[in-house]
């Protein structure tokens, strides 16, 4: 118990020290901004992966549903309508699209550099390789955990009841493997898998408490959304965001304060 209380209060401490709150909000703003050139870039190559091209809808439902509770609907629509357009762009507009989502990427690998004291960046070429896996794999993965979930369901396994907690199980490893994929990927030092599993497995629970909190929240704020709106979407979706990203950044501090203590 001493040794959870000390790994606890050390965590907190760099939380404070490291200024997270403002990283949050950081990665926050420039997340919004990169949010239609990052969908643009992931349903791209969703698009172009062999056989995965049929479970776009499922899984722009997933991360609308999972990653925008409540405002996602709103909120998604208008993600996908522009990620469409992004299709009928110019070259010269693509790579500007290109740029904006791997300019998001680098701003969150250097924040979990800078988490994992990581003494140095990466070169660039493998830079740009690690945030082009990253972009593959990550649509590659949540397709895979869609289309593992629609042939369980096919065959019937979990009817009634649990379908719902098979749905429900999915989603949270799909979260999970997400975590654990930006723990160990993107830091340039050598993450322990079980370091990185520890945070991620803390950012999945922590996720899941904040989606049922922030429906709860947005169902009551009655007031709120009167106050603005049809616009009452956007100000939630950014709150959201930051929300996210602080849950993301105490799982890398928990993974971070493993590596750091016990190499």
């Amino acid at each position: 118990m001493r040794g959870i209380f000390d790994l606890v209060r050390h965590c907190a401490r760099r939380f404070r020290s490291d200024q997270l709150a403002h990283v949050a909000g950081s990665l926050a703003f420039t997340s919004v901004l990169a949010t239609v050139p990052l969908a643009a870039v992931v349903f791209g190559t969703i698009l172009r992966l062999p056989g995965f091209d049929e479970l776009l809808r499922p899984v722009q439902a997933f991360l609308f549903q999972h990653l925008l509770p409540a405002s996602g609907a709103m909120v998604g629509e208008h993600i996908e309508s522009l990620s469409r357009n992004a299709g009928k762009l110019t070259a010269i507009s693509a790579g500007l699209v290109l740029v904006s989502a791997l300019s998001l990427m680098a701003t969150i690998e250097r924040t979990f550099n800078f988490l994992w004291r990581a003494p140095r960046q990466r070169p660039l070429i493998q830079r740009l390789l690690t945030y082009w896996a990253l972009l593959t794999l990550g649509p590659a993965m949540i397709g895979a955990g869609l289309a593992l979930g629609t042939m369980v369901g096919n065959t019937g396994w979990f009817s009634g009841a649990l379908g719902p907690v098979a749905s429900s199980l999915i989603s949270v490893a799909v979260e999970f493997g997400a975590f654990f994929l930006l723990f160990v990927a993107l830091p340039n030092v050598r993450v322990h898998f079980g370091h990185a599993a520890a945070g991620a497995v803390f950012s999945t629970v922590l996720f899941e408490i904040a989606k049922r909190l922030f429906e709860r929240f947005i169902i009551s704020a009655v007031a709120y959304q009167a106050i603005y709106g049809a616009i009452a979407a956007l100000p939630l979706f950014m709150l959201w965001v930051y929300f996210s990203w602080m849950v993301c950044l105490l799982g890398a501090i928990l993974a971070a304060t493993l590596h750091e203590r016990l190499g």
